[in-house]
């Protein structure tokens, strides 16, 4: 099960999917507020998409899965993991919001809810420019999406009515009671989600690992998508 962040939706995952599918069955949704999906009336704070993703285990009959989160996506498959740890096999996280307090500057958050009203790719393109480590890995296309989904009725819905709630830093406690597997896979450069959110996860969690991806910001799987690949196939393998 792929998880997005607060971005475009499950196209997000394009350079990942195939890959991955020669391995898994590939699960790979529009969270709910985003892509495709209905944008309705919602708190969307984490209990909210954690209890959405219950719903599509039931819909969907999946009893048990393996879960890839990255950003916002990776706090809702934590969350998801404490509310219904019978459910999770094992977790990938892939520069996991709510691991830490997120360094966001007043015009950070002013670009943010704007563009989530007055929807532009040459705001989008700023607000993203640093998500990757090499500018041109970012594909026009994708970042045309992310302009699109904003731009459907209740586009803004999950910006405005969630206030950063998902991405609200998680507990010591609940972090620390995660028993699954987990990997942290970290972009090094990513200024958003900065490695010592990373860091501090992973010595709170029982049985996780750390895997830094160099030369990679907040989207290592756009940035080297390669080694991402190799990176999750081995570990829900159980290869080392």
């Amino acid at each position: 099960m792929l998880l997005h962040g607060a971005a475009g939706g499950a196209v997000n995952w394009f350079r990942l999917i195939g890959p991955l599918a020669e391995h898994f069955q590939v699960i790979a949704p529009d969270v709910v507020g985003y892509g495709e999906t209905d944008k309705p009336n919602a708190a969307y704070d984490r209990p909210y998409f954690s209890n959405w993703l219950k719903n599509l285990f039931a819909a969907l009959a999946i009893e048990q899965a393996n879960i890839v989160g990255s950003s916002q996506g990776g706090a809702i498959a934590v969350q998801f993991t404490l509310d219904n740890p019978q459910r999770v096999k094992k977790l990938v996280l892939l520069n996991a919001a709510a691991m830490g307090e997120m360094p966001l500057s007043f015009w950070k958050v002013i670009m943010y809810l704007w563009q989530n009203t007055f929807p532009s790719k040459l705001l989008a393109r700023l607000m993203f420019s640093d998500d990757v480590y090499d500018k041109s890995t970012f594909d026009p296309d994708l970042l045309d999406y992310f302009v699109e989904v904003q731009k459907k009725e209740g586009g803004g819905r999950v910006a405005w009515q969630g206030k950063g709630q998902a991405v609200s830093p998680m507990s010591d406690d609940d972090l620390a009671s995660i028993e699954k597997e987990t990997l942290f896979l970290w972009g090094q450069e990513d200024r958003l989600c900065p490695l010592q959110h990373a860091e501090r996860a992973h010595k709170l969690m029982k049985h996780a690992r750390l895997q830094i991806i160099e030369q990679s910001s907040h989207l290592p799987y756009l940035d080297q998508p390669e080694k991402a690949v190799q990176a999750i196939v081995a570990f829900l393998k159980g290869e080392k």
